[in-house]
């Protein structure tokens, strides 16, 4: 009979806390300096369907990106509900998301918006579908 190590399959290593808390510090400072040049430019935007919707997802990465530093910054409180840590997959698909989200958010503001939008990177993909058809 054959036996097959499971050993060998192991999950991709997660980075040490201090290297991800350092990505998700730079992710909250991106994030909240692009939501700040969104205040000042506030009437400059259009209130459109897919402007609200883009902002839902905006805030709703902020707010994740928020709970994954706090989850970080306090492990033990939160180990029934974070069993594992942020492995650098997942952080370079928030990364990523923050960029895509972004691209598109400030590209709605112009006359030109973007030929092709990315469903992965929306938490809601569905959503995105309702606003564009609402536009």
């Amino acid at each position: 009979m054959r036996s097959f190590s499971t050993e060998q399959n192991q999950l991709v290593k997660p980075p040490d806390y201090n290297h991800a808390a350092e990505r998700l510090q730079a992710l909250k400072k991106y994030l909240s300096l692009r939501e700040d040049s969104t205040i000042r430019n506030v009437g400059t935007l259009s209130r459109s369907p897919l402007h609200n919707f883009l902002e839902a997802e905006w805030n709703d990465l902020i707010d994740l990106v928020s709970s994954l530093l706090l989850q970080l910054q306090h492990p033990v409180q939160y180990a029934s509900s974070f069993s594992s840590p942020l492995n650098s997959c997942d952080l370079s698909r928030l990364e990523k998301r923050a960029k895509l989200i972004s691209a598109y958010r400030w590209s709605d503001s112009s006359s030109d918006p973007p030929g092709a939008y990315r469903l992965s990177a929306f938490k809601n993909p569905r959503g995105f579908l309702v606003a564009l058809i609402r536009e």
